[in-house]
């Protein structure tokens, strides 16, 4: 009967630790937390120390940010020369894959704007691909009684751009004259919340955005008869408005999915909407409100998924 032997002299293997990992596989990990808390994790390993500066994506909240400071201004003011160092700390200063800010709706305001402005140049400047910017409010906006009162985006600043995503909530525009003549080659899809918009605006926008392929309208003011012509879009939202003496008016021959959560105007026009396969119309839930839905329903027969509420 053969015998077994052990070798003694054998030297247990080390455990495998956050140290042993790729770069790439730590980035992955970190790249889903925000940037704030990322940015902590410099003190779990010296693999940690300066990952946070190799990130593609950067996602920076401001309710996170509660630093021992005496005044909200004093916060902010904190928190803006905090962001703006982090920006210029990342090594390799490379492209950035997504910029997403969640800022106080304070910060709209002098000299926090410039702070603001630099981010955005930042960001442009570095490729960014996807770009979002939230003010966060406890109130609905008002557009009647103050339409300048939030953060003037510079749109036209992404004309020569590689932003494909835009995502603004609670700004307001900020268009030259000659809008019309703005040409946006990379912008796919926009997404407003709570954005001054009006007629012109639109039309402008949609027909300067060469290769658009998804747009979404929620919850703005300023518009009354809106009029959306796209060669390229695929995929539109309109969401929570009302003008009884308004229309909305499409041409969109390529566009294949339409939702429509309480928009609810005098007049819906739909031209070449033969490619059109999934729609979703919701109105408000009462009797008056009836003839809103019983007119988008009449354009949409030919829908392939067609979800209505009851």
């Amino acid at each position: 009967m053969a015998s077994t032997t052990t070798d003694s002299s054998a030297v247990p293997r080390r455990p495998t630790t956050l140290d042993d990992l790729p770069q790439n596989l730590l980035l992955r990990i970190i790249s889903f937390l925000p940037t704030l808390d990322v940015i902590q994790t410099t003190i779990i390993s010296p693999a940690f120390l300066d990952l946070w500066t190799s990130l593609p994506s950067l996602s920076f909240d401001f309710s996170l940010f509660l630093p021992p400071c005496d005044t909200p201004c004093q916060t902010l003011g904190a928190f803006s020369e905090f962001l703006t160092r982090a920006l210029l700390l990342r090594h390799p200063p490379s492209s950035l894959r997504s910029l997403h800010l969640r800022l106080d709706s304070a910060t709209h305001h002098f000299p926090y704007r410039r702070h603001i402005d630099s981010w955005i140049h930042y960001a442009v400047a570095h490729h960014v691909q996807s770009l979002s910017l939230t003010f966060s409010s406890k109130h609905l906006r008002q557009f009647q009684n103050d339409i300048t009162y939030y953060y003037p985006f510079p749109l036209p600043l992404l004309r020569n751009g590689s932003v494909r995503s835009l995502r603004l909530d609670r700004c307001n525009l900020d268009l030259p004259m000659n809008s019309s003549r703005i040409q946006f080659d990379s912008l796919t899809s926009i997404d407003f919340v709570q954005v001054y918009l009006t007629d012109e605006m639109i039309s402008n926008l949609v027909a300067g955005c060469l290769n658009i392929e998804a747009l979404t309208i929620r919850q703005c003011d300023g518009m009354k008869d809106v009029k959306i012509s796209s060669p390229t879009l695929k995929s539109l939202e309109l969401w929570q408005f009302r003008c009884d003496e308004g229309s909305v008016e499409i041409h969109a021959p390529n566009l294949s999915n339409l939702m429509m959560f309480f928009f609810e105007v005098g007049e819906y026009v739909m031209e070449d909407s033969s490619a059109l396969e999934e729609a979703d119309v919701t109105c408000i839930a009462m009797a008056e409100n009836y003839r809103y839905w019983s007119k988008i329903v009449r354009l949409l027969g030919h829908v392939k998924r067609f979800r209505v509420q009851n």
